[in-house]
């Protein structure tokens, strides 16, 4: 994208078989740069090399939302209402999503194109939700559950000691994050 290297390109980057074609995809991010815009490649190869295309996941929004800030993929949640098909799923962060700059994710798929899934905002103003995520299995149920930082503020915008949230299940989840458990850094960071 133009611009790109004062935005960060390639900050955040996963890679997945959202497609089922035996063919990861590379989506890569500039998160300061392009507002509510995921960029990805993806390369098909050929007896004469590679072949490049470009492809944009968007995310409707006014706001500035820094969308793909983290990313997570994997093949989770599959058969429940998050993901009715095979193949893999992204998660994008968007940590100053909302009007009071509350965070949260964004849940996409691959069904002949992009689709979005669904948004879950944090609901608590200032908190930042999504600066980092990662998914796997926190408490051995064998369900996934999503782990995502905060980085909240007070309301004179300086930063608060961060939070590492899990929510337990995420498959099962509706409507807005919220942590079942958080570990929060004291005073010196530990």
């Amino acid at each position: 994208p133009s611009g790109a290297a004062n935005g960060l390109f390639g900050s955040a980057m996963v890679m997945g078989d959202f497609r089922l074609y035996a063919q990861d995809l590379l989506v890569s991010q500039a998160p300061l740069m392009t507002k509510g815009t995921i960029y990805g490649r993806y390369h098909t190869g050929t007896a004469q090399g590679l072949n490049t295309s470009v492809f944009a996941i968007t995310r409707d929004s006014s706001e500035l939302d820094t969308f793909g800030y983290a990313m997570v993929t994997g093949n989770f949640c599959e058969g429940s209402y998050i993901s009715k098909r095979k193949g893999d799923l992204l998660i994008a962060s968007m940590p100053t999503a909302g009007d009071n700059l509350e965070g949260g994710i964004s849940i996409w798929g691959w069904n002949k194109s992009w689709k979005n899934i669904r948004d879950m905002k944090s609901g608590n103003p200032l908190e930042l939700a999504g600066t980092a995520l990662a998914v796997g299995d926190v408490d051995g149920d064998g369900k996934t559950d999503l782990v995502y930082a905060s980085t909240p503020l007070d309301e004179s915008w300086n930063y608060l000691p961060g939070k590492v949230n899990v929510m337990l299940d995420l498959c099962s989840k509706y409507g807005n994050l919220k942590a079942d458990a958080s570990i929060q850094a004291d005073v010196e960071g530990t």
